[in-house]
């Protein structure tokens, strides 16, 4: 067996998302001494979100043919990159499994282990072919592998009746912490001054439901007109909330910072987060905010393992854009209060830090390795 642990991670994309923090994240804390990540990159036009700085940790990025253009040639390529990479473990970060291309081969190599982790708990209500897909390879998940999932709701949704195991979307808890500098450095940079700051981290997709919580910005700011809101992100969708805000007349009042690798320094100018998912797996943007002591509201398909702190609410979809601005309104106005603070050590006491996570899934790998006799 080689001195390092060999992990082919796929399922990373472009976007600055969620999963993309949580590989990264553990990347960045595991012990690289002993655990190695590469990458599959199947966007041929784009580089991976963290291209770089995976390079410089020692992994490795393989771009090949995306499946939408080349079936074949995705097929052939990733395929060998599994059977001659001497891969320990095959790790699939996945929403859905639409797309299960290479999971046979790893099961036919005697050293190598599948882990499917599930990132998601639903399906865009229009994706059919996707949702006919993730159907038909359901019966794979009853296969040898490892079974992970970032929260209850997205293991029993991937994996049925299959035993799996909950890991955290955990994170560096510290670098999130609540800091008064920086907050008023960051505000100075924004020219935000003395406004209430609202602020939504997402792709602009239908599953974050942006035209949603613009309707509830629009109507927080027809109550207050000192108010403003930051989104960060980019998607298909970005042009047409745009057009959105331009129509309402909040173009003045809203900034789009498009994808971020400061999400920790902007946290701490935003007053509150607003997430209106019309599904999500877990949300790790929202637990960021939380340990930043930004009051989050957020709609009512979150998964419980979301609800860390007190400055976290559920609102339900079915209330229109007014209820949910005046249930956050009048929210506010109880919590203003009280000063702002760090929620860094209950979220860590919680079992989010990345830290421990990443030794405890250190161990995983390093104690289950197979021989390839």
């Amino acid at each position: 067996m080689n001195s390092k642990i060999k992990i082919l991670q796929i399922g990373m994309t472009p976007n600055l998302g969620g999963v993309e923090a949580y590989i990264m994240n553990m990347y960045r804390k595991i012990n690289r001494q002993n655990v190695q990540f590469d990458f599959i990159n199947w966007y041929e036009d784009q580089d991976l979100a963290y291209s770089e700085e995976i390079r410089e940790l020692g992994g490795k990025v393989f771009n090949i043919k995306s499946r939408s253009k080349n079936i074949v040639s995705n097929y052939v390529d990733l395929n060998s990159i599994i059977r001659n990479g001497d891969y320990q473990y095959v790790y699939y970060n996945v929403n859905s499994l639409s797309d299960i291309t290479g999971m046979r081969s790893v099961l036919e190599l005697p050293g190598t282990q599948l882990i499917v982790h599930a990132h998601n708990d639903s399906i865009g209500q229009n994706q059919l072919v996707t949702k006919a897909l993730h159907k038909l390879h359901k019966s794979f998940m009853k296969k040898d592998i490892f079974r992970f999932a970032c929260s209850q709701n997205a293991g029993k949704w991937m994996f049925g009746e299959n035993e799996f195991t909950i890991i955290p979307d955990a994170i560096d808890v510290e670098q999130f912490k609540f800091d008064i500098d920086q907050r008023n450095i960051c505000r100075k940079y924004l020219k935000l001054g003395l406004k209430t700051v609202y602020g939504c981290i997402a792709r602009f997709s239908p599953q974050k439901n942006h035209k949603f919580l613009i309707d509830i910005f629009a109507e927080i700011h027809k109550r207050d007109t000192n108010t403003f809101l930051l989104l960060v992100g980019e998607g298909y969708l970005k042009t047409e909330i745009q057009q959105k805000i331009n129509k309402l007349n909040l173009a003045d009042s809203v900034m789009f910072l498009g994808m971020r690798n400061d999400i920790n320094f902007l946290l701490q100018a935003i007053d509150v987060m607003i997430a209106p998912s019309v599904y999500e797996g877990f949300g790790i943007s929202v637990l960021e905010a939380q340990c930043a002591g930004v009051c989050c509201y957020v709609s009512d398909i979150f998964n419980d393992e979301i609800m860390q702190t007190p400055i976290i609410m559920k609102i339900g979809l079915h209330k229109s854009a007014e209820e949910w601005a005046i249930q956050i309104i009048n929210n506010q106005a109880k919590l203003n209060y009280c000063e702002r603070k760090a929620y860094s050590l209950e979220i860590k006491n919680k079992g989010y830090d990345i830290n421990s996570i990443a030794l405890n899934m250190e161990k995983v790998f390093l104690n289950n390795v197979r021989s390839k006799n």
